[in-house]
């Protein structure tokens, strides 16, 4: 998984502005089956309650909260 296509994805979740998945495809310069792994993924292995809103054609969070993509932080004793 890419990253920055996960953060920049989570930014769109974010803002309710994917658009439907092929409009989000085009945003993220990846292929329509690809979004929908980035989503899997997320939804997944980060435990993030992403749906679509059919009357909105955007992702949405269905809960407030954030992913947290910024990698291992260690703790200081």
């Amino acid at each position: 998984m890419n990253f920055e296509k996960l953060k920049q994805l989570d930014y769109f979740i974010q803002s309710e502005s994917t658009g439907t998945p092929s409009e989000l495809a085009a945003k993220m310069k990846v292929s329509k089956s690809m979004v929908f792994r980035y989503i899997s993924f997320m939804k997944k292995e980060l435990n993030a309650p992403i749906c679509y809103k059919q009357m909105k054609e955007t992702y949405v969070y269905e809960e407030k909260g954030k992913v947290c993509l910024e990698g291992w932080v260690w703790e200081r004793e």
